[in-house]
């Protein structure tokens, strides 16, 4: 009689350990984010992972496991250096619970995180069974910012030169008045009213009141070393950081492909502000080292999109932008139209011999 009654035991035991394993993961919904998408290189931030007992039932052991993307370590106090983090816990019937893994990327790029594993076990601890979290998440670090005197002395002339100049600029909106058209002006510039009305082509005459606007350019076509690419995305950062703090309004665009997004390279629209600048750093974080189009096809998009009637700063990792034919004639057309405001900064003309360069 008691054999069989140990017998029912174990049975009984059996099934349980059966039901609690094929059960243990169907009430537990999981999900992880990041608190940053855009981030700045050795800047530590936080990936947090949240699990949730959906249901009535107990569950003793639910274990969440992360493992980072090359590139990605764990920020110190959570085992610094290493490329995983696991996570132990019971839940009570509906409960939540999150675990924050500090964590740190080393170099510009985009970094598309690994899905994290959840694990559920039976009562007795003897089985385990595992599924990964369905959410695609990713973060892009930015280049770092870098500086040095000469780029300092080169943006800081043609920064203040320009806001010198800031009331020479016409107004697009206030018309001051009419005269006779030269051939020089463009066409958007014609008042066919004014035109029709003395059997002449006239031109409207703007008030000079408006601010200057700026263009950025980030150009990777021209082929350089490895450092002096990167150098340039940090230049393209320290430029649009400076028109940020100076509040002079620009437009930013590059020919660098895009990790995870277009091929042909990215724009950012005109303005300013903290959204204005994450789209800028986002751009410069996703860029790739081969060129999407070339840097003519970039100019022209440019100015049909803004216009020739403002300063243009371009970066670019290595000399020869001019030699092809149509990047100088480009590049002399926007040079009339905006008064000579074209400044080329050129990553291996800056840091060359540069003894003085820091990265922070």
């Amino acid at each position: 009689m008691i054999l069989f009654f140990v017998l029912f035991l174990l049975l009984l035991l059996l099934a349980a350990q059966t039901w609690a394993l094929r059960r243990c993961l169907e009430s537990v919904r999981e999900d992880y984010w990041t608190e940053k998408t855009i981030v700045d290189c050795e800047e530590e931030f936080a990936v947090l992972l949240s699990v949730t007992n959906r249901s009535r039932r107990y569950l003793p052991f639910v274990k969440v496991s992360l493992g980072l993307p090359r590139g990605c370590t764990l920020a110190s106090g959570s085992g610094s250096g290493k490329e995983k983090a696991a996570y132990t816990c019971s839940l009570r019937p509906w409960q939540e619970v999150r675990f924050r893994v500090p964590v740190k990327i080393g170099h510009r790029g985009r970094y598309v995180l690994r899905h994290p594993e959840l694990s559920g076990g039976d009562f007795l601890g003897l089985r385990e069974q595992q599924r990964e979290f369905p959410q695609f998440r990713e973060v892009i670090a930015a280049p770092k910012r870098q500086t040095c005197p000469r780029l300092d002395q080169a943006l800081g002339s043609f920064l203040g030169d320009y806001s010198v100049r800031r009331f020479l600029y016409e107004d697009p909106v206030l018309t001051a008045g009419y005269r006779e058209y030269t051939g020089q002006e463009p066409m958007k510039q014609i008042a066919w009213k004014q035109s029709a009305r003395v059997g002449s082509w006239m031109v409207r005459q703007q008030d000079h009141t408006v601010e200057p606007a700026v263009t950025v350019l980030l150009n990777v076509e021209t082929r350089e070393s490895m450092e002096m690419t990167e150098a340039a995305f940090s230049l393209a950062r320290t430029v649009c950081e400076a028109l940020e703090e100076r509040r002079i309004k620009y437009d930013f665009a590059t020919n660098a492909s895009q990790a995870g997004g277009r091929k042909r390279g990215a724009e950012v629209a005109e303005g300013l502000g903290e959204s204005h600048i994450l789209h800028v750093l986002e751009c410069l974080g996703r860029g790739l080292v081969e060129a999407g189009r070339p840097f003519f096809d970039m100019l022209e998009e440019a100015a049909l999109r803004t216009g020739r009637n403002r300063g243009l700063l371009v970066i670019t990792p290595g000399e020869g932008l001019e030699c092809p034919a149509r990047n100088a004639e480009g590049l002399d057309r926007w040079r009339k139209e905006s008064g000579g405001n074209v400044q080329i900064l050129c990553a291996c003309r800056i840091y060359e011999g540069q003894e003085e360069r820091t990265w922070h």
